[in-house]
This record gives C-alpha cells, sequence and structure tokens, in this order.
C-alpha cells in the first residue's frame, strides 16, 4: 500500500517537473526578447556618460580658447593703434606728477633742468629765460625716475610770471591738472633766495585760495639763487635768513623744503649739488597720496562760495549804508 503511494507522489512530482520544463522551453524565447528590448531601452552605462561629458568639456575649452585668442588680438590691435596715434607720450598718461609754481625769474625751469639733468645753456628741457619776461607761457613736461619710480614733471606759467592776467594763468595751472589722471604727486613751491615780499605774500595766499589747504599736503618750499655758503650749509641758511611768516609757511607744509643748487657754482658731479638735489627727491617720494581733480574742483567751489558770501555781504552792508543815509534825509 505503501509502495504505491510513493510510487504515485513519483509519477506526479515527475509530470509537474516535466510541465515546469515545457513551460520554461516555452517562455524563454519570449524571455529572450523581453531582456533584448530592456537592454535596448536601459539608458547608457557610467562609462559612456563620462565620455561624453569629456567630449562636451573639450569642446567647451576649444571654443573658450577661440575667444580668448580673438580678444588677445584685438587688444593687441587697438594698442598698436593707440600707440601709433600717441607714440611713446602715451606712458605719461599713466604715472603720477610734479608740478612747478613760482614767480617770475624764480628759478622753477633751472630747477627742472637740475632735476633732469640736462644743461640749461645745450638743449635745456625746460627753457631759461635771461631777461625780464617769462619763457613759459604754456605747461609743457618730461619724465624722470626717483628712487625707481617714474614721474612727469611739469613747468607751468607762474603766479605773477607773464603778460597774461594772473586768471588766466591759474587757469593754465588748472587746466594742467585736469590733464594729470593719475594725480599730483609734489607741488614744488619755488621761492627766490630773498626776504619773504608783499609778492611772494600774496602768491602764497592765491596758490592757497585756488588749490586749497589740501595741496599743502603735496607741497614742497625749494629755494633758489642761494649764494656758496646757503647752500652749503642749509641749516645756518635756515636759522640767519628765515623770518616768521617763512617758518609758518614752511611748517603749514609739513616743514619740507629743500635748496635749489646753483650750477655755477657747484657742477653737476659735486657732493654738495648731489646732496642738495637728493634731499629734493627724498621729500618728494616721501608725500603720500596724490592731489587730484577732485581736490581741485572742490577747491573751486569753497572758492566760489566764498566769493558769492563777500558779494552778498557787501550788498547789505550797501543797502544798509544807503538806509541810514535815507534816513538822515
Amino acid at each position: 500500500m505503501k509502495d504505491d503511494t510513493t510510487t504515485s507522489e513519483s509519477s506526479d512530482e515527475g509530470i509537474i517537473h516535466s510541465s515546469r520544463v515545457v513551460t520554461l522551453g516555452t517562455y524563454k524565447p519570449v524571455l529572450r526578447n523581453r531582456q533584448c528590448q530592456r537592454s535596448q531601452s536601459q539608458p547608457p552605462t557610467i562609462n559612456y556618460q563620462f565620455t561624453s561629458q569629456i567630449e562636451q568639456i573639450d569642446q567647451n575649452k576649444q571654443f573658450t580658447h577661440l575667444i580668448l585668442i580673438i580678444l588677445v588680438i584685438l587688444i593687441l590691435f587697438l594698442a598698436s593703434c593707440v600707440f601709433i596715434f600717441y607714440g611713446p607720450n602715451i606712458l605719461v598718461f599713466f604715472i603720477e606728477n610734479i608740478l612747478y609754481i613760482c614767480l617770475k625769474g624764480a628759478g622753477k625751469s633751472t630747477l627742472g633742468n637740475l632735476l633732469l639733468e640736462t644743461s640749461e645753456y645745450e638743449n635745456p628741457t625746460f627753457p631759461v629765460s635771461n631777461g625780464f619776461s617769462s619763457v613759459t607761457k604754456k605747461s609743457g613736461f618730461a619724465t624722470i625716475r626717483i628712487n625707481n619710480k617714474t614721474y612727469k614733471v611739469i613747468d607751468t606759467p607762474g603766479i605773477f610770471d607773464t603778460d597774461d592776467t594772473n586768471e588766466v594763468t591759474l587757469e593754465e595751472i588748472a587746466r594742467t591738472i585736469k590733464k594729470c589722471a593719475n594725480g599730483i604727486k609734489a607741488i614744488l613751491f619755488v621761492i627766490e633766495t630773498k626776504r619773504f615780499t608783499v609778492e611772494q605774500k600774496e602768491m602764497v595766499n592765491r596758490i592757497k585760495l585756488f588749490l586749497g589747504d589740501e595741496a599743502l599736503q603735496h607741497m614742497i618750499t625749494v629755494f633758489s639763487f642761494c649764494d656758496k655758503k646757503q647752500t652749503e650749509n642749509p641749516e645756518n641758511f635756515k636759522k640767519l635768513f628765515w623770518n616768521k611768516e617763512i617758518k609758518a609757511f614752511i611748517n603749514s607744509m609739513g616743514n619740507r623744503w629743500a635748496i635749489s643748487p646753483n650750477s655755477d657754482i657747484f657742477p653737476p658731479d659735486n657732493l654738495v649739488h648731489q646732496q642738495r638735489l637728493g634731499e629734493l627727491r627724498n621729500h618728494i617720494a616721501s608725500i603720500d597720496g596724490v592731489y587730484t581733480n577732485e581736490l581741485l574742483k572742490n577747491a573751486r567751489k569753497k572758492q566760489e562760495e566764498n566769493a558769492r558770501i563777500a558779494k552778498e555781504t557787501e550788498e547789505k552792508r550797501k543797502r544798509e549804508y544807503d538806509e541810514k543815509a535815507e534816513n538822515r534825509r
């Protein structure tokens, strides 16, 4: 009885197994087709994506390089055009400036030639007057190096220095400052060595009013036409020849002052000559910042405001005077 049951179960299992085999055999082609479809519909592999990204990056790099090459060519073309048009003088627009101001015949052009180490007799950079008329009618410039830094030296018509009115001269100086895009590093105020005259006092007040008090932070007083002893011993010159007005003026600009050596007494290769010019160069290099067009504009606005207030005050005083005169009648 048990054997029959066992035999029956074995046969049933065989039938089931054979049916599974048949069923699997029947669906194998279908499964293969589905697997093929899945493999075709599956997204690209990681390696494929990475390769595509690299190709895209390469394309972007090539495009960027092309743009950069075009920009470089364009910049070089523009630079060459500017250089052809302006020449080497284009460099002066990118350096700081040194400005000269003085009375007629005080020796600012001579000082400029000394700093530039050019002779005032043989092809001077700045023409020097031998008479009472001024040579410098318009501003001129040249470049100089101080402590491995390049500056532009500007020779301007001085106050009370030409046949033109002072207003015309001041406007010429203002136009010169406006052209100095990088500002004025130092303003050299050249004074002839003698007593501090009324004319010099007037020039000091005029410059302070025109340029503003901020200009004093960039000013250096330079004494010209000093004799042999004065040039050799500046401290003794200070003790013996400076009056209260000169001391106050020089102190207002940070006690910066120097002596312009006389080349007839001290030639360029002389130690005293080199020491005096070296002191001036050190003062120039020690000044912080620059005097800018904006400071000039502010000074001009303040000057105009003061003039307006003075005019209104004068008109008010005149009205009050007229009213009092009318009441007396």
